[in-house]
């Protein structure tokens, strides 16, 4: 919990990082990421989280993780048609950056949509 409340302080002056929070079934991570969270103001602070599921389950998707975090971060549900992950992969993007210019292909392209290559060309 230390480390975790040393990262948010480091947040608050501009210094970002990512934890990962792994252990075996039942040894607490939950618990400690919940309340972790609840000691937050997410008034001031962006929470974004991804999961990590079993082998079997995630073993044919890649980087699951990362398109699991992206999804909750750009409310992209499984089952959402093309067009409506296209909508939401264009507007969160331009929500969440200032300059999102050339970063919407690369994100478009982990949910398999594909851009006009003068898309491409912005990014740099």
């Amino acid at each position: 919990m230390a480390q975790l409340q040393e990262a948010v302080r480091n947040l608050k002056q501009g210094k970002g990082c990512n934890f990962s929070i792994l252990g075996d079934a039942g040894t607490g991570q939950s618990r400690l990421i919940e309340e972790f969270r609840a000691s937050l103001d997410l008034n001031t602070i962006q929470w974004r989280e991804g999961h990590a599921y079993a082998y079997a389950y995630a073993q044919h998707m890649p980087y699951f993780p990362l398109v699991d975090l992206l999804s909750r971060a750009l409310h992209i549900k499984d089952g959402d048609s093309p067009d409506t992950v296209r909508g939401r992969v264009e507007s969160q993007i331009r929500y969440l950056l200032e300059n999102e210019e050339g970063v919407i292909p690369y994100i478009g392209t982990i949910y398999s949509l594909s851009y006009p290559e003068e898309k491409w060309k912005s990014f740099g």
